[in-house]
């Protein structure tokens, strides 16, 4: 239309916009040229005011926060990738710890800089959960049941006000036989406890359980008040499992959830979950070391976690313990 000498008004009610919307298109994208006398004048090109428009949109809108805090970035990164920390773990334990007083940066930025490539770290780096269906097997039943039932745990159990209650399980390699992995949180502080198993028995539970009371002395009784467990066959010895390896008398009270209801052993089924992301599922674990296994244990406790304020459970059980040893 500039071509065709029509006016800017003209071009304006043609295109149906404002002519100051038009004066403004031309001003801004014109470039000066040279006429054959070599006189300069400013002309206008579509291709070229479109490239002067990208080049503008690129400084239009905020500046990414992530850009001017680098070093709290690089900070955040290496938790992710080095201590395999969640998103969510690292900002909360920066913030607990006063790192981020002056930056108001949430778990959600963060994913946002990962998921838009503005981050070292990459969705393949970070932990998602994986759910798989299993088929169900049919309940161990007792004798006992009434009397261990869930139902019957009380009440500071429960809401987790009190400490020193656990829920345990254990952790397979494969369906075949073979070393297996015994796994116990607290509730209120969720530490966590592993032990290698020779074989996923009833008889190996008890052992490892007489193995932690001779570890743990006089205060087991204080430290393991109850321990909450499945329906599996491998918690079927519960008077072997309450019972005291030194004085033969009651050294903890055994609890049964109801059966296919493993959210009444959440912190449990967590926790297994996370010992999943350094063993997967078919792994054996005849040749795992104690030492990896330790490493493991220690990198659950050491984890910032939110629903403790993210205390590591480390933190939180080390007070309870020495508030429950005091009294």
């Amino acid at each position: 239309m500039l071509k065709l000498m029509l006016k800017p008004t003209a071009i304006a009610a043609i295109l149906h916009r404002n002519p100051s919307t038009i004066y403004r298109e031309i001003k801004r994208n014109s470039v000066k040229q040279l006429d054959t006398n070599l006189k300069e004048h400013k002309a206008y090109y579509a291709s070229t005011a479109q490239i002067l428009y990208k080049k503008a949109r690129k400084n239009c809108g905020r500046t990414y926060k992530i850009a001017s805090i680098p070093e709290l970035v690089c900070n955040i990164e290496d938790l992710i990738l080095k201590k395999k920390w969640s998103p969510d773990a690292t900002v909360g334990y920066l913030n607990r710890i006063g790192e981020m007083i002056k930056q108001s940066i949430t778990t959600k930025t963060i994913y946002n800089y990962i998921h838009i490539g503005l981050s070292k770290v990459k969705p393949i780096d970070l932990h998602l959960k994986v759910r798989r269906k299993c088929s169900h097997k049919p309940p161990v039943i007792r004798d006992d049941t009434r009397e261990n039932s869930i139902d019957n745990r009380p009440a500071e159990v429960n809401n987790r006000s009190e400490f020193g209650h656990w829920e345990i399980d254990t952790v397979i390699s494969k369906r075949t036989k073979g070393a297996a992995l015994l796994t116990l949180v607290e509730r209120m502080t969720r530490q966590e406890i592993i032990r290698k198993l020779p074989s996923k028995t009833a008889s190996a539970v008890v052992i490892a359980l007489d193995e932690l009371e001779q570890e743990f002395g006089d205060p087991f009784q204080d430290v393991f008040k109850s321990i909450t467990s499945d329906n599996g066959s491998e918690f079927a010895f519960t008077s072997l499992m309450e019972k005291s390896v030194f004085t033969g008398a009651n050294r903890t009270k055994i609890y049964y959830a109801h059966p296919y209801c493993s959210g009444e052993r959440g912190s449990n089924e967590n926790g297994n979950g996370i010992i999943r992301r350094f063993l997967p599922k078919g792994r054996p674990f005849d040749d795992v070391p104690i030492e990896t296994i330790q490493r493991i244990q220690d990198w659950i406790n050491s984890l910032p976690r939110r629903i403790i304020g993210y205390q590591s459970s480390q933190e939180a059980y080390t007070k309870q313990l020495a508030i429950s040893t005091a009294c």
